[in-house]
């Protein structure tokens, strides 16, 4: 199984073991996790039209910055908010794995981050952090009150963390067949929905050819805006 991280690995790092491409047959896009713009209670914006006017007042003052992990689904929704919106003042602070990064907004020590529905939802539902947006098509079930981002005025901003199960290359296409079957099988298992649905997941279940087209959509998407971030591989 990968992760989104699998489409900007490339990028990211200057030398790799592996081909993203070659080296891999995509098999199904399980299934994908919305990010959410996430703040600090004490951000004085309920939405995301007052959250982008708060941010460029910030900016302007080169006191701003927002938490991250690096190459996570949050920190392309973090890069490609700041070139949509015209914010690229704004700059990170790395940590290492998302769950430090939330620790700190909810602490108070960074002002937001975007995050991937599964962390952010228990803080905001305890009200240690408030959601403004969901960067999705459509609102999560499990937060049924946080607008999208095209709700909000920031249209074609979808941004999420996907799993694709996916082999060796050259695996028998037989093979391939039967694991997609499988994985369809198992989206449609109502034990397995529950558990998808609890983290705030949504399952997809395309088979290769949608997978494999997703994969090469996702690495030209986010070359071009971490290549106009100006982030540098590692």
């Amino acid at each position: 199984m990968v992760y989104v991280s699998h489409a900007t690995n490339p990028t990211l790092n200057r030398t790799l073991p592996y081909d993203t491409l070659r080296d891999f047959a995509p098999i199904t896009l399980m299934s994908h996790e919305p990010t959410l713009l996430v703040t600090h209670p004490s951000v004085p914006a309920n939405t995301l039209a007052e959250f982008i006017v708060w941010a460029k007042e910030g900016a302007a003052k080169g006191k701003l910055s927002y938490a991250t992990d690096p190459g996570s689904a949050g920190f392309l929704a973090g890069e490609l908010f700041k070139q949509a919106t015209g914010l690229k003042a704004i700059e990170f602070i790395p940590y290492k794995g998302s769950g430090p990064a939330a620790a700190d907004v909810v602490a108070g020590h960074v002002p937001y981050m975007w995050s991937v529905i599964s962390i952010a939802t228990p803080f905001v539902k305890q009200g240690r952090m408030k959601a403004l947006a969901i960067a999705a098509e459509r609102r999560a079930p499990g937060l049924p009150e946080v607008p999208t981002t095209a709700e909000g005025g920031l249209a074609d901003f979808a941004v999420s963390g996907w799993y694709v199960l996916v082999a060796p290359a050259k695996t028998p296409q037989a093979v391939i067949e039967r694991v997609n079957d499988a994985a369809q099988k198992a989206l449609k298992n109502e034990a397995v929905l529950q558990r998808l649905a609890a983290s705030g997941t949504q399952p997809i279940g395309a088979g290769p050819v949608e997978a494999a087209a997703h994969i090469r959509a996702e690495m030209a998407r986010w070359d071009r805006v971490l290549k106009a971030a100006g982030v540098q591989p590692n």
